[in-house]
């Protein structure tokens, strides 16, 4: 049985294990953000911290940077085609509900699932812009490699919970 991913009443819950990967923190931090209360929907079972799938993921500064970097970059250069940036929706959703759930940004197109467009439905908010805008490049192919390594463990574990709901 995968300790990682689990179902209380219909809900998905991720360890500290799986949350840590997500936003790059150690899953000892993470608990104590539960036992602290700082994590809304969390549960504690068999001794473990689990958090929901539908808790917004915070990730740290770096990170957050990369990602509203490039969404800044791809929304500001009609340059930038949308196939440079090939990444599931799902993953993109999950990414950027989290981020406007956070303030970080505004999503025009919530409802359609199937239709996820950066360049059209995400707006960066003051807050997400003032992040962005501090990074320490500008190169495209560097922010897309940072991005990337947001990325991956989202990717991961997405299918993972898919596989685990079924």
């Amino acid at each position: 049985m995968n300790k990682d991913i689990i179902m209380i009443e219909g809900k998905v819950y991720l360890s500290t294990n799986s949350a840590g990967k997500l936003c790059a923190m150690s899953p000892t931090t993470i608990a104590k953000q539960c036992s602290a209360k700082k994590i809304q929907d969390c549960v504690k079972t068999n001794g473990r911290w689990y958090i929901s799938s539908e808790e917004p993921i915070k990730f740290k500064k770096q990170k957050l940077k990369a990602i509203l970097l490039l969404t800044l970059m791809i929304k500001n250069d009609p340059e930038v085609e949308e196939n440079r940036v090939q990444i599931d929706n799902e993953v993109l959703r999950y990414i950027y509900n989290s981020l406007a759930m956070q303030g970080y940004l505004n999503i025009k197109n919530r409802n359609n699932k199937n239709d996820f467009n950066i360049y059209r439905d995400v707006v960066l908010t003051e807050a997400g812009f003032n992040i962005a805008i501090k990074s320490d490049t500008y190169d495209f192919d560097k922010v897309i490699v940072a991005f990337l390594n947001v990325i991956k463990p989202i990717i991961t574990l997405i299918v993972e919970m898919s596989t685990f709901a079924t």
